[in-house]
């Protein structure tokens, strides 16, 4: 079985900041996998993950504001 997301939220968002409608798809899919491994870590390597590259939060948080997902301090 496979499971297919839409993140359709997601992409309007990036279509409204003018992202080519033929890149939205794979952009939300990269944000998703990236947001789904960062949910899965412990709290030492969410700390490490955050310390190290906390520029990705205002993506990660971006994308989960618009599908109503975890977000990260």
């Amino acid at each position: 079985m496979v499971v297919v997301m839409n993140y359709n939220i997601y992409k309007q968002y990036l279509l409204s900041l003018g992202v080519a409608n033929t890149r939205a798809d794979s952009l939300a899919d990269a944000v998703s996998s990236l947001h789904m491994a960062i949910s899965k870590l412990d709290n030492r390597n969410l700390t490490l993950f955050m310390q190290t590259f906390g520029k990705t939060k205002g993506l990660l948080n971006a994308f989960a504001e618009c599908e109503r997902l975890k977000k990260f301090k």
